[in-house]
């Protein structure tokens, strides 16, 4: 207990020194959400995690929710082609439940291989008890928006006596943000804080105003998206109630494939087969951490990283050198590293806190008993204004990216995620709900 505590005052310490050099430190460059945040995933769209969610049911707060996305930007047009989780990942949820960076338990699921347009692949759940079911995933479906039965519902599957409820499949993207006018801002901030130290009011209201663009860079999109309902009986009793989570993806190092893919029968497996240890390639735990404020050459081996190795300090520097050349204070780089870097880059929810929506339309600097983000995450939190509002010290009536409207409503049951998008019809209507 001594030692974790020396550790912590001395990551403390360092954080507090590096606040005040840091704006010597060259920024890196910003990109925008965990959607395509590092070269590697990038490249490997299976393996491209894209949110993680922790909330408590709204209808029902016995019972928790989580979901990991994944392959973002699916035009509703390429559902079909698309719409698939890959049989050779494994999609994992890390469960801490002592209130330190180490993960106490697993939910693991994999997929079948896919074998027609309309068929469900197969998922393998193995739950944190150790209990292991299958259930079907609800197929990618391309029909005209508004046609009947467009999409299909979603399939839910109750796995055994457990009480926990999976669904697998295509969503809408509840994720908001506007990409290029993020990118404006913070180089015409980053350029204010370069000039003077707290920057001039002036130049920095010159640089937010890049946000009146107001759209969001992922509407009219899909992600795939597995989501499970949990009661809160199987997380046991964590420490203070609160429980940490985190998204991770992962595939065989090294993986070997035994045939070709014309070689594979109709219903066999896979051709690829595990071979060595999982290696995750992809994490998800606070947005837009990796994508934000870490350096563009570090930004893989952060996806590869642990949460130990964030609570151990290993990416401190970096974090809080970006968050000085942006103009934030002493008190809130700590506020952000606490939710970050303390005990690891994970999503921490407290099974006591209260919770009645979905938190679309909420916000933290103006909702009256906000319980959302940095609380878990739910759908409809609006993070991207959340971290805005501790970047930019807390300014009085808070701060937007303006790209705050879901163009899909959301379930009021569970997976509680809209609906994916399909291509849109003729006549009234058929624009392009894109907001590029």
């Amino acid at each position: 207990m001594l030692r974790t505590r020396t550790r912590r005052a001395a990551l403390a310490a360092l954080a507090l020194t590096l606040a005040v050099v840091a704006f010597l430190t060259p920024a890196p460059s910003l990109i925008a959400s965990d959607h395509g945040d590092a070269p590697y995933n990038s490249s490997d769209q299976s393996i491209d995690g894209a949110d993680a969610y922790a909330f408590l049911d709204p209808t029902d707060n016995t019972r928790v929710i989580l979901s990991l996305t994944s392959r973002g930007f699916i035009a509703a047009g390429e559902n079909n082609n698309f719409g698939q989780f890959d049989p050779s990942v494994r999609y994992r949820f890390e469960i801490e439940l002592n209130g330190d960076p180490k993960p106490d338990a697993f939910i693991d699921i994999t997929f079948s291989r896919r074998t027609g347009a309309t068929a469900p692949q197969v998922a393998t759940i193995t739950l944190l008890n150790g209990q292991t079911f299958t259930a079907n995933s609800t197929p990618p479906s391309v029909c005209i928006a508004g046609s009947a039965n467009c999409p299909p519902a979603p399939t839910i599957t109750d796995l055994g006596t457990t009480g926990v409820r999976f669904y697998a499949g295509m969503r809408d993207d509840t994720f908001n943000f506007d990409i290029p006018a993020f990118a404006a801002a913070t180089a015409a901030l980053r350029a204010c804080v370069a000039a003077q130290n707290p920057p001039d009011q002036t130049c920095a209201n010159n640089a937010l105003a890049n946000f009146q663009r107001g759209r969001d860079s992922f509407a009219g999109y899909n992600v795939m998206n597995i989501a499970l309902s949990i009661p809160k009986s199987l997380f046991g009793t964590p420490t203070n109630n609160i429980i940490g989570v985190n998204g991770v993806l992962q595939r065989r190092s090294p993986q070997l494939f035994l045939a070709s893919p014309d070689q594979v029968k109709p219903g066999a497996n896979y051709p690829a087969t595990g071979f060595g240890r999982w290696v995750t390639l992809d994490r998800n735990g606070n947005p837009a951490v990796n994508a934000v404020l870490i350096p563009f050459g570090r930004k893989d081996e952060y996806n590869a990283a642990t949460t130990m190795d964030d609570a151990a300090g290993r990416f401190a520097a970096d974090i809080v050198a970006s968050l000085q050349a942006l103009g934030t204070n002493t008190t809130n780089i700590n506020i952000l590293a606490g939710v970050a870097v303390t005990n690891g880059d994970m999503l921490r929810l407290n099974l006591n806190t209260a919770n009645t929506s979905l938190g679309f339309g909420e916000e933290i600097y103006s909702t009256a008993n906000y319980v959302g983000y940095p609380n878990g995450r739910r759908p409809g939190d609006d993070v991207v204004d959340t971290l805005l509002f501790f970047i930019a010290n807390q300014p009085s009536g808070g701060i937007t990216d303006n790209a705050n409207v879901n163009e899909v409503p959301f379930l009021s049951a569970f997976p509680f995620f809209p609906p994916p998008h399909q291509p849109r019809p003729v006549g009234a209507g058929a624009e392009d709900l894109t907001r590029n």
